[in-house]
């Protein structure tokens, strides 16, 4: 059998090992001081927290529960990478510096590995120099370094090099004890980063060139022999490597599995496969040219609505023409072949033919793939270069310039991965319309004790993707922290509605009941636990939350006189509200809401001239109130005026309130407004299944509105179902008042209600 590090194109065939070892310690040191900025780099708040700094497991150092935790129970399958953190937190504790010199040592070290493994392979030194440089100076590979909860990246590649490198010797004198380690590394690799799961591939590719084992059957003449020899040589090679195959197997369906059960994955409902196949075959063509052209690389490139046809055709035109040149050329340029198919293979976990998350593509995803884009052109390149007369040191200049090109590059492309603030600002720089990026710059501005930078970015974010409940969460609490609970309220609703994981509402509210056991005198946790049990529909227990707060203060405050009266108020118990809100509006007088929630219990308690009147006064304090002004629409609809109730149901919509118990209170309104000045059906309807579909059909409020609406438009059965639907809802959540505010009407439905309405209700769930 043909040596395995066969190297007839060797630069220097007799290079001393002392030498090689040399060029593998510069080739490290070089790649170790280009990325030393990145030791005064902070954590980020992008999946570092996830890892490190708020993983409390990690935090702990390591331990022999937490490699329990990492080998068994730890998201996204890379138990080494979970140890080597937790590794890291013993040695360094929560020093940033100390994480990132552990990414750039492992950097550095793939740098060396990879050097010493081409040029042992072919025997070529500088062109093996070269592209180990171009891998570990390249700026597509920052993201791989400077990001710490990518050390999955520079570990499992670091095993990637060792597994070949064992490969070869292997090759060399093959046996049993040398296989055991080519087992061993890949294993390790692949518990670092699953993405490895093409290493077998990548072996049958070596294994053509250059360690040339197919020579002997391509010495066939052309025709079916050849044909034939060829097939035989692969089947051998490939069931040498069986064992391989099914650890990749292995490790493949159980990746899919985890991510399908985490729900990594996107589904496939989704996502149409022919969106996937756009997605990967403009993936391959992005990544060929922001390799060749890095510019605006970003931290996240968030998939499209869908890929222009001129640039999926223009992705088949450039992946098409590059393979066949490949395989055109593949006897006398077979590093061109193998180089290209490295890139092409070793993407495919990757690519998005799977896709897992919201991104496109991912610098990090070319850190090994790019090897073999960077082993095709420089040879191909040295070839074409010596091919020319007097080429002389051209190649060697060349290489200079395209080296010194990518430091720089890389150099640059550092500085935005200092911290937060600088990742997401040069995201948004890169596509203002990356609403993860603002979301992340707001957290980043908000920690950095500037919340009211913060805000719009938030903001910027939910005008983007309303649905997204971070950033709706995060907006709540800088609002909530700068006493704007108001506002801060219908973004806890939303937010809290739009979890469709009741572990994360669950955690959230935890979170809230934390803060607020821990400091029981300061009322801000407090009233953010309040908000998060009503959002969540919990409101007898906000109401409960906002007594114990009330006994802890010596004086209560005119917030959280407002807050609990106007809880109580929205729950039909105006018998408590009522001497609570009076106090609100005697402890301070400019408190608007605290005057609109003054005039619902006036009104219920008959008192309709001074319900009036607290109304008024609740929009002149504050006129872009929504509140004021539905509550003023309301007591003027019930003392004859609807013209005028009608211009403030316009104010309020013109204010865009975000309540969705707001937004049910307008709709109730205009579905039994007696006036045909008031009344108005439709937007009645439109009004109140906005509210029950931000609030997911399960908050009484909202749901008696709709049913109100429905009743209205004529339909009893479908408002009976809503309203006794509401009942049960309120029952439940400790609102006994809300309910028997509701049975009288529901009853009347019930006896309007002849049979079963022909037409469902508009995105309401089935009962079960």
């Amino acid at each position: 059998m043909r040596r395995a590090n066969a190297a007839p194109e060797s630069d220097h065939p007799g290079a001393p090992p002392r030498n090689l070892r040399r060029v593998a310690v510069a080739l490290a040191l070089a790649t170790l001081a280009l990325f030393s900025p990145s030791l005064t780099h902070d954590f980020l708040n992008f999946d570092d927290n996830l890892f490190v700094t708020e993983n409390e497991i990690v935090r702990s150092g390591l331990s022999w529960p937490g490699i329990v935790w990492a080998f068994t129970v730890a998201p996204y399958s890379c138990p080494l990478a979970w140890v080597s953190h937790m590794m890291d937190v013993t040695l360094f504790g929560l020093q940033p510096a100390g994480h990132h010199f552990t990414n750039i040592l492992l950097h550095a070290a793939n740098v060396a590995a990879l050097f010493l493994l081409l040029q042992r392979m072919t025997g070529a030194t500088g062109r093996s120099a070269v592209v180990a440089a171009m891998f570990g100076w390249h700026p597509l590979h920052v993201e791989s370094v400077a990001w710490i909860a990518e050390r999955r990246d520079v570990l499992s590649t670091l095993f990637l090099w060792l597994t070949l490198h064992a490969y070869l010797r292997h090759g060399e004198k093959p046996g049993w004890t040398r296989g055991v380690p080519v087992f061993v590394f890949l294993l390790l690799g692949l518990l670092a980063k699953a993405m490895l799961v093409t290493a077998p591939c990548l072996l049958l590719l070596l294994d053509f060139w250059p360690l040339r084992r197919f020579d002997d059957a391509l010495a066939h003449p052309r025709g079916a022999k050849r044909l034939e020899a060829v097939a035989t040589r692969l089947l051998q090679l490939a069931l040498a490597k069986a064992h391989l195959f099914l650890l990749a197997a292995y490790f493949t369906l159980e990746g899919l599995y985890t991510a399908q059960y985490t729900g990594l994955l996107a589904g496939t409902e989704g996502l149409p496969l022919g969106f996937r196949v756009e997605t990967a075959l403009s993936g391959y063509a992005t990544y060929l040219l922001k390799t060749v052209w890095p510019a605006d690389l970003t931290v996240l490139y968030l998939l499209p609505a869908g890929w222009e046809a001129w640039r999926v055709f223009g992705s088949v035109a450039v992946l098409t023409a590059v393979t066949w040149i490949v395989f055109r050329e593949w006897r006398r340029h077979p590093f061109g072949f193998v180089g290209w198919f490295w890139f092409l293979g070793t993407l495919v976990p990757v690519i998005g033919l799977v896709q897992g998350g919201s991104q496109a593509l991912a610098d990090r995803y070319t850190y090994v793939p790019l090897v073999g884009a960077f082993i095709a052109v420089t040879w191909s390149a040295d070839a074409w270069l010596k091919s020319r007369a007097g080429s002389g040191r051209i190649p060697t200049v060349v290489a200079a310039v395209v080296l010194a090109i990518c430091a720089v590059l890389t150099t640059v492309q550092l500085r935005h991965w200092k911290n937060s603030a600088a990742l997401f600002e040069h995201a948004i720089k890169v596509n203002p319309s990356n609403h993860i990026a603002h979301n992340h710059l707001g957290v980043a501005l908000k920690v950095r004790g500037q919340p009211e930078l913060a805000v719009p970015h938030f903001q910027a974010a939910l005008r983007l993707v309303p649905e997204y409940a971070d950033a709706r969460f995060n907006l709540a609490g800088v609002l909530q922290s700068a006493g704007r609970h108001a506002e801060a309220r219908p973004h806890f609703a939303t937010a809290i509605a739009q979890q469709s994981n009741t572990n994360q509402v669950a955690s959230a509210i935890a979170m809230f009941e934390s803060a607020a056991r821990a400091s029981p005198r300061e009322i801000e946790p407090q009233l953010y636990l309040a908000n998060a049990l009503r959002a969540a529909g919990r409101t007898a227990d906000a109401a409960a939350a906002l007594r114990d707060a009330a006994r802890h203060q010596p004086s209560p405050s005119a917030v959280l006189l407002t807050e609990l009266g106007g809880l109580l108020a929205g729950m039909e118990r105006h018998a408590e509200a009522l001497p609570l809100l009076e106090a609100a509006v005697q402890t301070t007088a400019t408190h608007s809401d605290a005057h609109a929630w003054l005039a619902v219990s006036l009104a219920a308690a008959g008192r309709t001239n001074d319900a009036l009147r607290a109304a008024r006064e609740a929009v002149r304090l504050s006129t872009n109130s929504p509140l004021a002004n539905t509550v003023l629409a309301e007591q003027l609809a019930a003392a004859g005026q609807p013209a005028d109730a009608a211009a403030a149901v316009r104010e309020a919509l013109r204010a865009e309130p975000g309540d969705p118990e707001l937004l049910a209170r307008i709709a109730l309104l205009l579905a039994t407004a007696e006036s045909p000045l008031l009344r108005d059906g439709n937007r009645a309807t439109a009004l109140a299944e906005a509210a029950c579909r931000q609030t997911a059909w399960k908050r009484p409020a909202c749901l008696f509105a709709m049913a109100t609406a429905l009743a209205a438009s004529s339909r009893p059965a479908d408002a009976l179902q809503l309203g006794t639907r509401a009942v049960e809802i309120a029952g439940a959540s400790g609102q006994p008042a809300l309910a028997e505010n509701y049975r009288p009407r529901i009853e009347a439905w019930r006896n309007a209600a002849l049979g079963p309405s022909m037409d469902p209700v508009p995105g309401f769930p089935p009962r079960r």
